[in-house]
């Protein structure tokens, strides 16, 4: 009242009232503006706990994504890299069970690659399922190249082939995500298991597509290298069938790789030996060395065809082997050659054979050329093949290159020649017989001959 009195005696009454009116405008002005700092603190608190739990998890994902590459990169098995991957994921998303399924080669069914938490029963009742469009999450995943959410395992009719065994092993949703390799072909499943209904979090989401990129990485490299151990026993197993042994010449670097086999058939027994005592150029045999390397060049350098020769190689006790050698150059868009790469066939025995064949071969024609008595090969049609020297003087023929495969018919009388024939099909036929009978020379000179005729037969 006193406040009052001494206000309506300062101010008035009016003043009174506008004074406290403003003072009370003023306080509800500072009122909502506490509000909305109050709210706007809330918000940055909320901001950056979100912030700091999207680091957070990013650093996990990240630690995680190290931890599965270090693997991938130490040649670890893809289902020991799928199984650290879950075990990690299931530590950021404690919630969470996680399972990886691979779509096996003929892309028909899920096989169990890792699922560390969840029960023993549950992923060997999973392993094997044929995938479609009612297959569970995991299945239908696989079937449909799309994510799967299933908020209620209970309910929902992807899942009414699986929902006993998902409810013993206590799982009541399931979201998955196909595995997808960079043709968009599908390599398994990465799913999320909870124990509680309910569809993925943002966060989860994104872990997920985190995870399914890493896992892709992982299969693929995986896939790859099996590919290559697969081919490399393949071509292991041809180099042991086919005897050979390879060179593969990197042109850029001037490194040489050569098979184990290359060096056996050399006769060195270690690569420490091999390298110290072998180089192509090297030990190939010196009368050898001009036309092999002209046939590489021409080939490498000049678009000359494959290269396909046969040289002598000196082996590690000193003495040179026959080889056959064939190789194709690999080519860059500018036509530089950057490698070159064939294979060697021992061909020694070959060669020893065919030596000992033309030593033969000249063996018998000096006994036939020397042969007194006219000797001569003909055809079936009579025609002249081969005839020793004694033969020729006898026909008064200067050379064999005069009268070879001519018909001799003519030379033999008219009164003779049928009967020279028919002892030509007898003896083509299998049988041996004689005839005597008269020639004309090529001179005009007639002479009495008795010929026996023998068949000749092949290796049939």
């Amino acid at each position: 009242a006193a406040f009052e009195r001494v206000e309506g005696e300062v101010l008035g009454e009016r003043g009174t009232a506008a004074l406290l009116e403003a003072i009370r405008g003023l306080y509800r002005t500072l009122s909502r503006q506490n509000q909305a700092l109050t709210e706007a603190n809330q918000r940055l608190e909320d901001r950056v706990a979100e912030r700091t739990a999207a680091i957070s998890a990013g650093a996990e994902r990240e630690a995680m994504r190290a931890r599965a590459l270090q693997m991938i990169i130490s040649g670890a098995s893809v289902c020991e890299i799928m199984e650290r991957i879950a075990l990690d994921t299931e530590q950021a998303h404690p919630d969470m069970l996680c399972s990886v399924l691979l779509l096996d080669e003929e892309g028909r069914h899920v096989r169990h690659c890792a699922g560390p938490s969840l029960p023993e029963f549950f992923n060997t009742a999973i392993d094997g399922q044929e995938i479609g469009p009612f297959a569970g999450s995991c299945g239908t995943a696989a079937y449909t190249h799309k994510r799967v959410i299933v908020a209620d395992i209970q309910t929902d009719p992807l899942w009414k082939d699986y929902r006993e065994i998902a409810g013993r092993a206590g799982l009541a949703a399931c979201w998955s995500e196909p595995i997808l390799d960079g043709t968009g072909q599908v390599l398994g499943t990465f799913a999320l298991y909870g124990r509680e209904t309910g569809s993925p979090t943002v966060a989860q989401i994104a872990a997920i597509e985190s995870t399914v990129q890493l896992a892709s990485l992982a299969i693929e490299r995986a896939r790859m290298e099996d590919g290559l151990r697969r081919a490399r026993e393949r071509l292991a197993l041809a180099l042991r069938g086919t005897n050979d042994g390879i060179w593969d010449w990197d042109l850029g670097t001037n490194q040489v790789y050569y098979s184990p086999r290359f060096r056996e058939l050399l006769g060195f027994e270690s690569e420490e030996a091999f390298q110290r005592g072998f180089s192509f150029r090297g030990n190939l045999h010196p009368d050898d060395l001009d036309r092999t390397t002209r046939a590489v060049n021409h080939h490498l350098h000049s678009g000359g065809p494959a290269f396909n020769e046969e040289y002598r190689l000196r082996c590690r006790d000193g003495g040179y082997r026959w080889f056959h050698g064939r190789g194709r150059g690999v080519w860059d868009p500018n036509g530089k050659p950057l490698r070159f790469a064939g294979a060697i066939t021992d061909i020694a025995d070959r060669m020893t054979t065919e030596e000992a064949l033309r030593e033969s071969e000249a063996r018998l024609r000096a006994i036939f050329d020397s042969e007194p008595e006219c000797v001569k090969l003909l055809g079936a049609d009579g025609a002249l093949l081969d005839m020793n020297p004694a033969g020729l003087r006898m026909l008064e023929a200067d050379s064999l290159d005069q009268v070879r495969n001519q018909c001799v018919y003519p030379l033999v009388v008219e009164e003779h020649r049928q009967a020279f024939e028919g002892l030509t099909r007898r003896a083509f036929a299998g049988e041996s017989g004689s005839l005597a009978f008269q020639i004309v020379g090529l001179r005009g000179g007639r002479r009495w001959l008795e010929t026996h005729a023998t068949p000749l037969r092949d290796a049939q």
